[in-house]
Parts: structure tokens; C-alpha cells; sequence
């Protein structure tokens, strides 16, 4: 998977042709490309880390290791911006294993896919508008993100326990367990959208941009405010079918809402295709209004997948009489 990656983060120019930016710019996207394929190799062990200590219940090792690379990263960020001074044994592959892998690894990679490229074309469309216009999307997708990392966090701690659950053979705990944390996410989300729009001026004075970039950027916060309610269903409802073993109806469910719906009708509304779209959906508006109704289809669906799949699932798996 390194490979590929790496072959398109070193051949990306028909990618970063998409923003239409000037030369100067493309030739520092282009370098902090070939830095980023440098560590994609440990960025990708560092995934499957991540999800072998999230299954077995030990979190706490992998935040010790991120803390870690945090506390270097202050350090390092200073001299490189600023300037200044175990072997595995081998064995044969087990292809049943790994098959088993990549039949729920697949479609869940693609998902990430789908989910990151979304935005990352999002992006490169708005390129197009200008800097200032760029700029301002720009930083709110950055504390969309770091919003994001609630019901992530949640979202994966709920699969592990709905897992456990599953192979212990609860499958009405692992139901109950599913819905809690869909309610009580879905709540706390809620609460931070609230919270992030009553206090987006204060948010935005942390990013300190020019004047023009604030004030483009401030409508925009309305929309990561709006989607916490979808995000939040989304992305529990997913991390739970995980657990369950499905992967590839939303991988499905994303494709057509993330790309088809998101991206998609956001080029439409954004660019005015048309011809007939209000002008307060044209531009950034339009990109952020087709994501966030495309949040909005994959919170209706996955959630119904996954009451459709834990009904099943009860009734083909009854627990055993002890």
C-alpha cells in the first residue's frame, strides 16, 4: 500500500492541476508532497498499531507513543521551519489470513478514501476562487477536523467494545452498547456545534488571519457548526458496522454520498453550473452545502444499516444458555 501511495503523492500533477494555482505554488505543494511519501512507510505502521491496540482495549500505549511524537514534534517543527542544530521473525505469508484482511480492510481503506479525497479535491476546487478564499476554507476545515477527533475517538472505542461484545456472543449488549453511544455522541456534537458558532470569533483570533480571510471564513463556520449532528451519526454508525464486519455497503453509501452528493453537487452549486443557483450558495458556500448534505444522507443510512444489521444479526447468532 506504501508503494501506491508513494506513486501518487511523487505523480500528483495532474492532481495539483485541478487548482489552476501559479507555478511558485504548485513547486512547494509538489515538495511537501515528496516529503509527505518519505513518511508514509511508518505513517502506515502506524495505523495498524493503532487498530491492533484499539482491539485489544489498550488505548493507553498508542496515546504514550503519540504524546511522544508530540512532545518531539514542538522541537523539531522549530528546526526545520526555523533552522538551527526490533526485527520480526519471518515467517511464510498466511493467505487465508490475509485474505480475511483484505476483505473488510479493502473496503474500510477505500471509506478513508473516499472521506479524505472529498476534501482534498473540495479543496483543490476552491483553490480556484483565490487565496483569500482558500485561506478562509482552509481553516475551517482545520477545526472541522480537530472537532472531528470527538466523534472519532468515540466512535472507535464504541467499535472495540461492540467487537468484544460480539465475540463474547452478546449480541443484544453489543446492540445496546451501538445505540448508547450513537445517542450520547450524537449529543456531545451537538453541544460543540453550538459552542463553536457562539464562539467563532474567538476561534478564528486563534488562527489570526488577514482581515478579508476572516471575514470570508466566518459564514463558513455556520456549516461545521450545522453537520456535527450528521457527522456524529455517520461516523458511529460506520466504526459499529465495522464491528459487525461490514464494510462494504458503506464504503457504497459513502461513494455515492461523500463523491456523487458532496462533491459532486457542490462543483454544481459552487461553479453555478446551472446557471439558476442563488448566489449565496455560489462559491465556498456551495462546496460546504453539498457536504454537508451529503453528511446528512450518510447519517440517515448508516444508522439504518445498522439497526437492519443488528436485527439480523440476533437472530442468526442467539446467545448461548448457560
Amino acid at each position: 500500500m506504501t508503494i501506491l501511495g508513494c506513486f501518487v503523492l511523487l505523480n500528483a500533477d495532474h492532481l495539483l492541476a485541478i487548482s489552476q494555482v501559479n507555478e511558485a505554488i504548485e513547486g512547494k505543494a509538489k515538495l511537501y508532497l515528496n516529503i509527505l511519501a518519505i513518511g508514509l512507510p511508518a505513517s502506515m505502521a502506524m495505523r495498524v498499531l493503532m487498530a491492533l491496540h484499539n482491539a485489544v482495549s489498550r488505548p493507553a500505549v498508542i496515546t504514550v507513543v503519540q504524546l511522544i511524537g508530540l512532545a518531539l514534534k514542538l522541537p523539531l517543527n522549530l528546526l526545520f521551519i526555523y533552522g538551527g542544530f526490533g526485527f520480526a521473525r519471518f515467517s511464510l505469508p498466511d493467505w487465508h489470513r490475509i485474505w480475511t484482511l483484505l476483505k473488510l480492510g479493502t473496503p474500510i481503506g477505500f471509506s478513508y478514501l473516499i472521506e479524505v479525497t472529498s476534501f482534498t479535491f473540495m479543496s483543490l476546487f476552491i483553490a480556484r476562487l483565490g487565496t483569500t478564499a482558500l485561506a478562509g476554507h482552509q481553516i475551517v476545515a482545520n477545526m472541522g477536523t480537530v472537532i472531528y477527533m470527538a466523534p472519532l475517538s468515540l466512535s472507535i472505542a464504541t467499535m472495540t467494545l461492540v467487537s468484544q461484545s460480539i465475540g463474547a456472543n452478546k449480541p443484544e449488549r453489543a446492540e445496546e452498547i451501538g445505540w448508547s453511544s450513537v445517542f450520547f455522541t450524537t449529543a456531545l456534537c451537538i453541544t460543540i456545534g453550538i459552542a463553536v458558532w457562539l464562539l467563532r470569533m474567538e476561534l478564528l483570533d486563534l488562527y489570526d488571519p488577514p482581515a478579508e480571510v476572516k471575514v470570508f471564513a466566518v459564514p463558513l463556520f455556520l456549516f461545521i457548526a450545522f453537520y456535527q449532528v450528521f457527522d456524529a451519526l455517520q461516523v458511529t454508525a460506520a466504526f459499529i458496522l465495522r464491528a459487525y464486519r461490514i464494510a462494504f455497503w458503506p464504503m457504497l453509501i459513502y461513494a455515492g454520498s461523500l463523491w456523487g452528493v458532496g462533491l459532486g453537487g457542490g462543483y454544481l452549486l459552487g461553479f453555478n453550473v446551472f446557471g439558476n443557483t442563488p448566489l449565496f450558495l455560489q462559491g465556498a458556500n456551495g462546496f460546504w452545502t453539498g457536504n454537508s448534505i451529503s453528511l446528512g444522507l450518510a447519517a440517515c443510512l448508516l444508522p439504518y444499516l445498522f439497526r437492519r444489521t443488528a436485527e439480523r444479526y440476533e437472530k442468526t447468532h442467539p446467545p448461548v444458555q448457560v
